[in-house]
């Protein structure tokens, strides 16, 4: 089966990413409207109607906008950290919601998924370690501190996403 995997937006302004293997599809993040969510996945081709879950690694507008209504339109969860309390209003814009746990492997469809914690001024952020088809991927966004754990898992990853305001400051210390 071809696996495909594509950034549909990183930066201040929008972040997503999407993968597909087989009958099965699952995003990281929706910062864009669900509209343009679908009209850049449908640009590379993907099937959105393949869509099985949400993975949320924080909730700031550039990696949520779209969440609630991506999630409704793809009848699919959003998988959350399991300490992260949402509001009423957005948590009645998902479809649903599940809750991981940092550090725990879970499987997800057929993702093997490793949450893991980052440091950032949002509530209960995450990245992602997995294994889906015959990649081992990591995602690192918006983290302040780089901890071992997330090394150990960037260097046994074949494809690492790293997302990341630029600071001087931060880059030389």
């Amino acid at each position: 089966m071809d696996l495909r995997y594509a950034v549909l937006g990183s930066g201040s302004k929008a972040n997503a990413y999407i993968f597909e293997c087989g009958d099965f599809a699952f995003c990281i993040d929706n910062g864009f409207s669900c509209r343009e969510f679908l009209r850049r996945a449908e640009l590379l081709s993907f099937d959105t109607s393949k869509l099985k879950f949400i993975l949320l690694t924080h909730i700031h507008s550039d990696h949520i906008r779209g969440v609630g209504l991506l999630s409704k339109h793809a009848r699919c969860p959003v998988i959350k950290h399991h300490e992260l309390k949402l509001d009423r209003k957005t948590r009645n814009s998902f479809y649903k919601t599940e809750d991981i746990v940092p550090g725990k492997k879970t499987v997800l469809g057929s993702a093997q998924v490793i949450p893991f914690e980052t440091s950032h001024d949002a509530p209960s952020p995450l990245g992602y370690s997995f294994r889906f088809g015959e990649r081992t991927f990591s995602l690192i966004t918006d983290t302040g501190i780089l901890t071992q754990n997330m090394f150990t898992l960037a260097f046994h990853s074949d494809i690492l996403f790293l997302e990341a305001n630029y600071s001087r400051d931060m880059l030389l210390n």
